[in-house]
């Protein structure tokens, strides 16, 4: 095991690829990872900040939150695979529930952000034992609808960005994702999830069916099915290169799971580093544009996705909107009665950790 960074004190534990997925998944209080590298000098000036805002906080909040860091230097498989592709990065876990909060810092920005997140889990003594009763059925319903538009934006941004080759298939974030096995399964759960006819090919009546589910009330129309031809005309243009290691190779205008791996990969790869990953999805639900997200924004959007594009893993909360309103209420860390892009990407900023141990 790699020894804390810049002789931090035992309040911060280092973690490696043997042991963070076990040790995450037995903290009973908020587990704070920071992933650094030993070439980043932003880490290096993170460091007593967050050994200070590390003392603090577990003095203040005896046993409800433990302190981590991993080095991604030697750990990179590891940090690839919880999409760890910029250092200094901090993450929050809940047994659980896995991943509850994402972001990226800096010196100046690092005390602040650290001080505001940790504020949102800890203030209500009662929140974090809240959100690990969630039934996972409301947070997994807004989860597939964050996933079907990171799915669209993908597809639309695929010529340009397979065109320019920028993330090339040799690309060591690339090849992580790809190898990736629990991502691989996520990919196709939501590939199998728009090709509704189950022809295991992605075609552009799937495409124009998937934005029509993102917009309450609306059917797909013919203009919307013809667009999305071009666009799979065009992904199949820009789609050069051989398919990625043990997966079947790519085929005409329509998507097959191995070229919908590498859309998403490469879209994943060039975006993921952006603090605004997560803003389309959240833009999409906003839709009255006042900024937040109100439950009947929340319902609305989830319930015309349930409607046009139902799925097993939704029926919970397709049929009862009161789980959408306890996660609603879960994640309205404020009390403010909507829910802001912060508290937006704590709800749907990752899986969650699986335990070595689960079957």
């Amino acid at each position: 095991m790699e020894a804390p960074a810049s002789g931090a004190p035992q309040l911060v534990t280092a973690l490696d690829a043997s042991n963070y997925l076990e040790v995450l998944d037995n903290v009973q209080g908020l587990a704070v990872v920071k992933f650094w590298a030993p070439w980043c000098r932003t880490c290096r000036g993170i460091d007593p900040i967050y050994e200070r805002v590390a003392q603090k906080a577990t003095q203040e909040h005896t046993g409800r939150v433990q302190f981590f860091s991993m080095n991604f230097k030697e750990n990179r498989r590891a940090c690839l695979a919880e999409r760890i592709v910029m250092v200094p990065t901090i993450h929050f876990y809940l047994r659980g529930f896995g991943r509850v909060n994402r972001f990226v810092v800096s010196p100046n920005t690092a005390g602040p952000a650290m001080r505001r997140q940790l504020a949102r889990f800890l203030a209500d003594e009662n929140h974090m034992e809240l959100l690990q009763q969630l039934e996972r059925e409301g947070r997994n319903a807004v989860v597939r609808y964050t996933e079907l538009v990171r799915a669209l934006n993908a597809m639309s941004s695929a010529p340009e960005l397979l065109s320019e080759a920028e993330v090339t298939e040799e690309d060591a974030k690339y090849q992580s994702m790809v190898s990736d096995e629990r991502r691989l399964r996520d990919l196709e759960l939501l590939f199998s999830w728009i090709d509704k006819d189950g022809s295991a090919t992605i075609d552009a009546d799937e495409i124009a069916a998937a934005t029509a589910a993102l917009r309450p009330g609306s059917q797909s129309t013919e203009e919307e099915v013809a667009a999305s031809q071009a666009l799979l005309d065009r992904i199949a243009t820009a789609s050069v290169g051989e398919a990625a290691p043990g997966l079947p190779a790519t085929s005409g205008s329509s998507l097959d799971f191995a070229s919908f791996v590498r859309v998403m990969t490469t879209y994943e790869v060039s975006n993921f580093a952006s603090p605004n990953e997560l803003l389309p999805a959240f833009t999409a639900l906003d839709v009255d544009e006042g900024g937040t997200i109100t439950v009947d924004e929340l319902i609305g959007a989830v319930e015309n996705v349930c409607k046009v594009m139902p799925s097993p893993d939704m029926d919970g909360a397709c049929d009862q909107t009161e789980l959408l309103e306890r996660t609603f209420d879960a994640f309205d860390l404020d009390g403010s009665g909507e829910i802001d892009y912060e508290e937006f990407v704590s709800m749907v900023s990752g899986r969650g950790v699986e335990s070595p141990y689960e079957a």
